[in-house]
């Protein structure tokens, strides 16, 4: 756990620079050369980013989202759920042969492991079909049946009705899909799924047209279209639900959500304040940014799991042994080159720290004396130093330059 839960590291022109010009590290495979995508006149939407150029890791994300990454990665509590079929896995013909770009999947793990951080997905697949197909690790939390299913033995908590409806509903479509080439029906423990990407375009469309008029209008039937899929369920299902469980749960100061399909705009629509939403692929969304696809997805997880990491251990800490250590006989502290005092105990070592700006970050307080404007100054012209909250000194020596205003918070 973070010593300081509400710590964060200040922000100044490093942290500015970092945002403008962080890049993926060497041994990360999902690097990529990403830059704005452009609609067909020419126009730029907003926080979108693709992948083009020739794929050599030079050019970086969308700067706009790798400030709200950079953002997010600091808070004190991290939760970060994306979707599963078109975020973590690609988009294929076959639904049981969708598998998470490794790249994704280390990323997310990654994350997990993380103090103070949260890493789950959210699926529209059943609970056990997603743990098997996915293989994801026991670090990254599965919820399954679009934010229904939270565990294997969802399907024994149903009521009867809920059952007796379920069994109705499968009987339906199997006679429905029965003659129709293409046409997969995916059974969950509380809803059928109808994937027609196989099927003939034709055909596909007539098979909408009669679950539409069919299973669809009974009552206690719930249906989410997505991408060449529709699925009737027998309770209600919500995507931003879940999020809201989970984040309820872990105690999550803020959440990240990736998703690409209709049924993920719940989640998205749950985001507020510090959340950063994402939206993978085309289609209209309530999300602050755009990625196209799941490899540029798998570059945000892996940036966003690189940043937190940054953060948690003190990526932007002075370098300990660059420290100074000052005493006098009664009490010691720590200073960095910038005459920045990061760590004391006062009124001894062995009492509280009253600045722990080297564990906790500007929150846990330091004391620094510095010139307020970093340019030079002219012989005999007035200078003055530092800001501070309390506690301020300030006057002008007889050189003609002001004394050190002091600062401690």
């Amino acid at each position: 756990m973070h010593p300081f839960p509400g710590a964060r590291p200040a922000r100044d022109k490093w942290t500015d620079m970092e945002a403008d010009m962080v890049s993926m590290v060497d041994s990360n495979p999902a690097r990529g050369w990403i830059s704005l995508q452009r609609t067909a006149d020419g126009a730029v939407p907003p926080g979108t980013a693709t992948r083009t150029g020739n794929g050599n890791g030079n050019e970086p994300l969308d700067a706009g989202l790798r400030r709200a990454i950079v953002e997010v990665a600091r808070t004190p509590r991290l939760l970060v759920a994306c979707d599963y079929d078109g975020t973590l896995a690609p988009i294929v013909a076959d639904p049981w042969s969708a598998h998470p770009l490794p790249e994704a999947v280390i990323a997310l793990r990654s994350l997990a492991c993380l103090p103070d951080t949260t890493a789950a997905v959210i699926s529209g697949r059943g609970l056990r079909d997603l743990a098997v197909l996915s293989r994801l690790p026991a670090e990254v939390h599965l919820v399954g049946s679009h934010g229904s299913e939270f565990d294997i033995g969802f399907v024994h908590a149903l009521a009867q009705p809920a059952r007796a409806l379920h069994l109705r509903v499968v009987r339906t479509l199997s006679e429905l899909a029965d003659g129709t080439p293409g046409v997969v029906m995916e059974i969950k423990p509380a809803s059928v799924a109808l994937h027609l990407r196989q099927a003939d375009p034709g055909a596909a469309d007539r098979m909408l047209a009669h679950v539409r008029s069919g299973p669809c209008t009974w009552d206690g039937v719930q249906v989410t279209e997505g991408n060449a899929v529709v699925e009737l369920s027998v309770i209600q299902t919500d995507k931003g639900q879940a999020l809201e469980m989970l984040r309820h749960q872990y105690g999550a100061t803020a959440a990240v959500y990736l998703g690409d399909d209709v049924s993920d705009e719940k989640a998205h629509a749950r985001l507020s304040g510090p959340d950063l939403g994402i939206r993978v692929g085309s289609g209209a969304t309530l999300a602050g940014y755009r990625v196209a696809g799941p490899t540029e997805a798998a570059v945000v997880l892996s940036l966003l799991a690189e940043e937190r990491r940054g953060w948690l251990y003190g990526g932007l800490a002075c370098p300990i042994e660059r420290l100074s250590m000052l005493g006098n006989g009664r009490s010691v502290a720590l200073v960095t080159p910038d005459a920045t005092v990061c760590w004391q105990c006062v009124p001894g070592p062995a009492s509280a720290a009253v600045f722990a700006y080297l564990l906790g970050g500007a929150p846990a307080g330091h004391f620094s004396i510095r010139p307020e404007r970093e340019s030079g100054q002219s012989a005999g012209r007035a200078v003055r130093w530092s800001n501070s909250r309390q506690g301020r000194t300030s006057g002008r020596s007889r050189c003609g330059c002001s004394r050190p205003r002091m600062a401690w918070w």
